[in-house]
């Protein structure tokens, strides 16, 4: 209840500053409407100093202008000014005299209806798209000065991923609890549906609860906080929520590290996504870009996302009362995200696996089956593994949960690349044919691909232009084809089984034991 009862003053301050804003006749004015709301919503006081930057506050750094100068457009002169003659020189300039990266900086380029974030890293300076002033850019106005720089995506703000979107974050309880009211909502129908079929199938394939009693149940109940349902699905039905979540968060933050590294036509997918105001164009792009891996493969990252079983609340969308919910709580995900760094990323261990044992229960974790192997374990693992050239041997992690091992891996390729001098090419190329990984959990081979995309990032913006696909995929490591009983043919039975639905294929023996055409070299 503390965190909700804290967006109260933002939405109250920003009808202030609104107010304020409409009646403005020039940059000090501006200044001033925004200095009065953000000091009163933050109880602090900002610095100002005239002819050098309009306001600061610890490494957030603001350029106001007047009254439609940007006219909307970040090619505007006075746009360009206010980042590149302002917040530029400013930021570089504070950063050598407080010995500060001066990517740790957040510029915030701001005029009467709009405004737009800005990073210096390496003495150039990038911004993202021109957003409108809402309650949301409001907010995170906000959160930038609370949090004072863009943290990057790394163990170490591990605890600051778990506040911003964990299960007692207000982002994720707000996209959560919604989620589950349109799920439910679709679970109330007699009749089949798809969302009904996702579901079952999910539940049927991995989300099987073992006999809990009464107060194991109630414990679990009181700790995913977003739902309000007592049907006798409860507990699968908000673990199927809780990993829809993950899998969107997941897939979000991945298509913000393909752009932060240069790989597409811009510096920010969230950026771009939040600045679309009709929420039909929104909910499209979120379907082609990210559930449908458009924006992946635009970017030569094939098959990145290929399971369609978490999209399912894009399909509650078609009713207007899930709509509006929904896309305004994954916008709020998306302008939290926008906060973070993720040009620069910990390649040495699995972040993404902390923060998923955050949001599931350790009782319901461990009922499922779920137990994930430590640093320490992973890193000694690999030390008694006695492989002395890492660079020629393949492995394969038949159960990859998120990665953790394949991810160490990498890490030891990565090193042993570097002391032949291998290109960043080469050496992506000898990973992506040598590490791979299965797992049976559709949002496990989800956060293990972001995973393993994280590990290599660096080395694609170095080698651009690569057409890639990280093999990690969805299977079932333990069963395997069988030859038909009694069968003259050289023939093998693979089934693939399903709540709806039985799939026989026959494969010939030679393909499925020898393998000779399809095993990669």
């Amino acid at each position: 209840m503390e965190r909700q009862e804290t967006k109260k003053p933002i939405t109250r301050q920003f009808k202030l500053l609104k107010q304020q804003l409409s009646n403005v006749a020039n940059e000090e004015e501006v200044r001033l409407a925004w200095v009065r709301s953000l000091e009163s919503t933050l109880g602090i006081t900002f610095d100002a100093e005239r002819g050098m930057r309009d306001l600061s506050y610890n490494n957030v750094v603001i350029e106001f202008k007047g009254p439609g100068k940007f006219n909307g457009r970040t090619t505007n002169a006075a746009f360009q000014e206010a980042v590149h003659e302002r917040l530029l020189p400013y930021i570089r300039r504070t950063a050598e005299e407080e010995h500060v990266d001066e990517s740790d900086y957040i510029g915030i380029a701001i005029d009467d209806s709009h405004l737009a974030f800005a990073q210096v890293v390496d003495g150039v300076i990038t911004h993202q798209n021109l957003l409108p002033i809402t309650d949301r850019t409001f907010g995170m106005v906000v959160g930038a000065c609370r949090t004072s720089f863009r943290r990057a995506v790394t163990a170490r703000n591990l605890r600051n991923l778990i506040e911003d979107f964990g299960h007692e974050s207000v982002r994720g309880i707000a996209l959560m609890r919604t989620m589950a009211d349109a799920l439910d909502d679709a679970l109330c129908h007699q009749s089949g549906n798809k969302i009904r079929m996702l579901f079952e199938e999910w539940r049927t394939l991995y989300g099987q609860v073992a006999d809990l009693s009464a107060e194991q149940l109630n414990g679990i109940n009181s700790t995913l906080r977003f739902a309000r349902a007592n049907r006798s699905t409860e507990v699968p039905a908000r673990l199927f929520v809780v990993h829809t979540f993950n899998s969107l968060l997941t897939k979000l933050l991945a298509a913000e590290i393909v752009a932060s590294h240069g790989l597409a036509s811009g510096n920010t997918f969230a950026g771009d996504l939040v600045s679309l105001e009709n929420v039909s164009e929104f909910l499209r792009r979120l379907q082609v870009d990210i559930e449908g891996g458009g924006f992946f493969q635009a970017t030569g990252i094939n098959g990145f996302v290929e399971e369609a079983i978490f999209s399912w609340y894009l399909d509650t969308t078609i009713k207007e009362s899930h709509r509006s919910k929904i896309a305004a709580a994954i916008r709020d995900v998306l302008t939290g995200l926008l906060l973070y760094r993720t040009d620069k990323l910990d390649h040495s261990r699995d972040v993404l696996r902390d923060f998923y044992q955050d949001l599931v229960p350790e009782l319901l974790r461990k009922t499922l089956g779920e137990f994930y192997t430590p640093d320490w374990l992973v890193r000694f693992t690999g030390d008694k593994a006695g492989v002395s050239d890492w660079i020629g041997i393949r492995v394969l992690d038949p159960t990859c949960g998120s990665g953790s091992f394949l991810v160490e891996v990498i890490r030891r390729k990565r090193d042993a690349a570097a002391k032949l001098n291998m290109s960043a090419e080469s050496t992506v190329q000898t990973i992506t044919k040598s590490v791979w990984g299965f797992d049976l959990n559709p949002l496990a081979v989800q956060v293990s691909r972001t995973n393993f995309l994280m590990a290599i990032a660096d080395l694609l913006k170095k080698a651009p232009g690569q057409q890639i696909e990280i093999p990690v995929l969805l299977a079932d490591a333990v069963y395997s084809p069988a030859r038909i009983p009694d069968s003259q043919e050289s023939l093998v039975e693979y089934e693939i089984g399903s709540q709806f639905a039985n799939l026989k294929v026959l494969l010939p023996a030679e393909l499925a034991f020898d393998r000779p055409g399809v095993d990669p070299v």
